[in-house]
């Protein structure tokens, strides 16, 4: 991070929606703390379940009343509004436009003014985020930026940066050294991230993996997820595929960047962490979750996309092909840098000191 920013002060939270995320820019806000600013890493659930929540009256409004906010240091979740009026934060970093429409009424709501950045945290570039009351974007590709002015967001108001990747993945690391260490030094590996794979998916894509003639081992991470880890282990015994899985880790970092290439749904919430350690990757499945990054990556040469699973046998050997791997390889070093979530806390210090500008 820049030293030469001064003391900033204030007040961030940084909003997320999943534990991935909180980990995530658990390192940004370190960083921003540095600079005497107060962070709170909070995590939004919702009381009212999606499937009814645009059939009440009162639309947004009602979805905005019926979020919760947890934080460490509070022994309970509290409503946002409420968390809001108490904290007076004076930024709302947004890391997800799943609930863009309704944080549009917060300062109406709550009487609280507070400059709403929108931060992607990853290359997909949600159509919701362009009909959202956002004040001001992080983004992490220049295109996006051009994408942004071009729906009348003003320049000066869209940061270059990021996207944040968690702290372990920023370690320095020897590569060979890994791969001894996990046994994989004599050997190609696919890793597999299944744990954000649909179940019915990932049993074709065991099935997929025993046709793969070139001599490759496949790691799958199911990170502690039971109903995966079983099929898994039912779909390896049925069709002879001698793999290897693994639970949660610590130290995912490693088997990311041993691996010679890396396979996830285009939703997963570690694309930005592959790519930042220079992972070929391949995304799998439909492009319902996470279709503009599919187009993003895919257009940039940084991933292969795979719809028709039962293409993914020779689709993985094709992946597997030097030329290929050396490819993809170099457009992930391109796009994308351990330096990320520094980046992005330089970024939030910017718009906090633009802060009472910027909300008008």
């Amino acid at each position: 991070m820049s030293e030469s920013k001064a003391q900033t002060g204030g007040v961030v939270w940084i909003l997320v929606d999943h534990s991935s995320r909180e980990a995530t820019f658990e390192g940004v806000g370190k960083l921003l703390e540095t600079h005497g600013v107060q962070v709170h890493v909070v995590t939004m659930s919702e009381v009212l379940g999606s499937g009814i929540r645009d059939a009440l009256s009162g639309g947004a409004e009602r979805l905005l009343r019926g979020l919760r906010v947890a934080m460490r240091g509070r022994n309970q979740d509290e409503d946002l509004v409420g968390a809001v009026k108490r904290a007076r934060p004076d930024l709302l970093a947004v890391t997800s436009p799943s609930h863009v429409r309704a944080l549009g009424l917060l300062e109406s709501v709550s009487g609280i003014s507070s400059l709403q950045v929108g931060v992607f945290a990853d290359y997909d570039f949600d159509p919701g985020w362009t009909r959202s009351s956002v004040q001001a974007f992080i983004v992490p590709h220049e295109s996006f930026r051009a994408r942004l002015v071009s729906q009348g967001i003003p320049a000066d108001r869209i940061l270059v940066a990021g996207p944040a990747i968690q702290d372990r993945f920023s370690r320095e690391l020897d590569r060979e050294a890994e791969r001894t260490s996990l046994g994989l030094s004599s050997t190609r590996a696919v890793l597999v991230r299944a744990e954000t794979l649909d179940t019915h998916l990932l049993e074709k894509l065991v099935f997929q993996a025993t046709l793969v003639d070139a001599d490759v081992r496949f790691l799958f991470h199911h990170n502690g997820d039971g109903a995966v880890a079983n099929t898994l282990r039912r779909a390896a015994t049925q069709y002879g595929l001698k793999a290897a899985m693994f639970g949660k880790v610590d130290d995912l970092e490693r088997y990311v960047l041993a691996a010679d290439a890396v396979i996830a749904s285009p939703g997963d919430p570690f694309v930005a962490e592959i790519l930042a350690l220079d992972r070929p990757l391949m995304l799998v499945g439909p492009q319902d979750a996470g279709a503009a990054q599919i187009e993003f990556l895919t257009n940039v040469g940084a991933a292969r996309w795979v719809e028709d699973v039962l293409r993914l046998g020779s689709e993985i050997e094709r992946l597997l092909e030097p030329e290929t791997l050396e490819g993809l390889r170099k457009a992930a070093g391109e796009l994308s840098q351990t330096q990320g979530s520094s980046q992005v806390a330089d970024a939030l210090i910017t718009a906090l000191e633009h802060r009472e500008a910027w909300r008008h």
